[in-house]
């Protein structure tokens, strides 16, 4: 496992807003660059000081600018720990609930992924989580001169803090992974899968031209459609086999067998046995 981004290979999507693609590799996030005439917002910085240095470099490349903004498409270490290779007068943005589950679990996500290979543990060496400079709840407007995104709260879905950004001027859509061409994870204790299916109803009335997941291919507003489809599906069968008595291990493995043919373009089904769980915990 090498969770190193690759320099040098940033997409551009429209005229203010670039991406580094993770080409689906495990721990490598979808980078995302949005760059107005006063300041440049990178989305996702990457897992420890290599890699957020990396995402830096690229950032000026493409930016010709100094002024930073940084945030987090939710706290995962790939997603949050590159911020300790901007500058100090990079400001670092987050949400309340972001902070909350920085609050609860803090470096323990880091010491388990640095636990995965020798390279993970390289690159989260001496990592650690910066202060964030500005902290917000439900939405912030940021304008980075002729660009102005909304971080708007996205969770609790795949953790409680998942942020989703809308770049106004382009309509393109960071979704985090609340929005993805793979099976969704609900891993966090805040999961909901009922307030899950709320926000993608949320997003989608934003109308994105693009959207662009923190993990695998990028897509247009259909991939929100699925993901209705996808959870409408799970929660369904879900309760009428819980309304039958039927043991939860039963229902996870009933579930599964079911609902993955149904999304044969993704790829680990196992994840439809926690997201049963989430359902089960909520009805």
């Amino acid at each position: 496992m090498d969770p190193t981004i690759r320099a040098g290979t940033a997409v551009q999507v429209s005229e203010h807003v670039y991406y580094i693609p993770d080409e689906s590799r495990p721990l490598v996030p979808n980078v995302g660059i949005v760059i107005g005439s006063d300041a440049t917002l990178v989305i996702d910085t990457g897992l420890g000081l290599e890699n957020g240095m990396i995402v830096l470099e690229e950032a000026r490349a493409i930016s010709n600018g100094e002024s930073f903004y940084v945030a987090a498409t939710h706290m995962h270490p790939e997603h949050d720990l590159g911020a300790m290779a901007f500058p100090d007068d990079a400001l670092v943005i987050r949400s309340s609930a972001q902070q909350q589950d920085i609050g609860e679990f803090g470096m323990d996500l880091a010491r388990r992924f640095a636990s995965f290979s020798a390279r993970t543990a390289e690159l989260l060496d001496g990592a650690y989580i910066r202060e964030a400079d500005i902290v917000f709840e439900d939405e912030y407007a940021l304008n980075l001169g002729g660009v102005h995104v909304r971080l708007i709260e996205a969770g609790p879905a795949h953790t409680r803090g998942d942020l989703a950004f809308l770049v106004v001027e382009d309509s393109i859509l960071f979704t985090g992974d609340v929005v993805m061409n793979e099976f969704p994870n609900p891993i966090s204790p805040a999961s909901s899968v009922n307030r899950w299916l709320e926000r993608l109803d949320q997003l989608e009335a934003l109308r994105p031209k693009v959207v662009i997941p923190c993990h695998y291919p990028i897509g247009g507003i259909e991939m929100i459609a699925e993901y209705r489809r996808y959870f409408l599906a799970v929660r369904e069968q879900t309760l009428a086999l819980a309304a039958k008595d039927a043991p939860h291990n039963e229902i996870m493995g009933m579930v599964q067998e079911t609902v993955a043919p149904m999304f044969g373009d993704f790829h680990d089904p196992r994840r439809i046995r926690t997201a049963v769980g989430v359902v089960l915990r909520e009805q």
